[in-house]
């Protein structure tokens, strides 16, 4: 029922309530007790808001101690109510919602779920610019100005590593057909030439939608010399029904927010893409991640299948946004 319902993961922090207020009451009470239940997470909620206002008037020399201080100050409070099941479920409700906004707002302009996360596409810079979210991360974004928004931009500059494979393969590339594993908003778009076909491999349909709409990105539709088509599914499982030789470039763009697939980098996938690479092919791979370190594993299939490998990092690939249209920089 929660993806169909709801486009955030709210239902884990009522599944947490839920599980807190089932508790058996393990303190009897007074007659007070029942509306005490009620009252302090009331009250407990009333100084979380007022909190923002409060810290914001504290110096900055102290407000790592004082956020340090207000979250002891919860956890004692959660360890004293533990034993009354309603104030301990309305308080851990009440953490949990200030927890997932404490943020604020972002101009979201859609939020949309499917069975693999939630995706927000967001305006930043008064308007200037959109980024598409999975999860926590950014898998894309775009110029709004007409004259720029055409120019690839985050992983995929002309100035990056992506760049550089499309620079040093131009003429390899003539004629041939690329593929892309992972749409994102459709920035590869912007490296078509006339000549070529351009095939995307995406396996959540609400990402194609997203990438598709003109009033969020325009890649697909604007970029390049050619009209860029899809195919929707695994892209290791689709990949293995393309003929063998088809393709002169194929790049692993594929994401599940923070986490690459692991079965999209093993030594039978790539011994795969090699099948479906026409001679002089290469293959680009985007291994960026927050939690692992995937040059290592990478270079190791490399050696072991005898190819060529070179590795290249952009340290801050939200740069190209700022560098393309100073209002960004908000």
């Amino acid at each position: 029922v929660a993806p169909q319902a709801f486009t955030s993961v709210v239902e884990y922090p009522i599944a947490i309530a839920l599980a807190s207020l089932l508790r058996p009451t393990l303190d009897a009470g007074d007659r007070w007790s029942r509306w005490i239940d009620v009252a302090l997470p009331l009250t407990f909620a009333s100084a979380l808001l007022l909190a923002p206002g409060v810290m914001a008037g504290v110096p900055a020399d102290f407000k790592t101690l004082g956020i340090a201080a207000v979250s002891l100050a919860m956890a004692a409070l959660v360890y004293w109510v533990r034993r009354r099941p309603w104030r301990l479920g309305l308080i851990i409700a009440t953490l949990l919602f200030f927890g997932m906004y404490a943020g604020g707002r972002e101009d979201v302009l859609t939020a949309e779920r499917s069975f693999f996360g939630i995706h927000r596409v967001v305006a930043r810079g008064g308007g200037a610019y959109h980024l598409l979210y999975h999860g926590t991360t950014t898998h894309g974004a775009q110029l709004t100005d007409p004259h720029l928004a055409r120019e690839p931009l985050t992983y995929f500059t002309r100035q990056g590593p992506l760049g550089d494979v499309f620079a040093s393969l131009h003429y390899r590339l003539e004629g041939k057909r690329i593929g892309v594993a992972g749409l994102g908003v459709g920035t590869l778009a912007c490296y078509g030439r006339e000549g070529q076909r351009l095939t995307f491999f995406e396996i959540d349909p609400v990402v194609l939608a997203i990438a598709s709409d003109p009033r969020y990105f325009t890649y697909l539709a604007t970029c390049g010399q050619i009209r860029p088509d899809h195919v929707l599914g695994d892209a290791r499982l689709t990949l293995a029904r393309e003929p063998d030789g088809a393709f002169g470039l194929l790049v692993l763009d594929a994401f599940s927010s923070d986490s690459l697939p692991a079965h999209l980098v093993t030594r039978e996938a790539v011994e795969l893409y090699l099948r479906k690479l026409a001679p002089g092919g290469a293959m680009a791979f985007n291994i960026s991640n927050r939690y692992l370190d995937l040059a290592p594993m990478l270079g190791a299939v490399t050696r072991d299948l005898g190819l060529a490998g070179r590795s290249k990092i952009d340290a801050d690939p939200e740069k190209s946004i700022n560098d393309n249209h100073p209002v960004a920089c908000a």
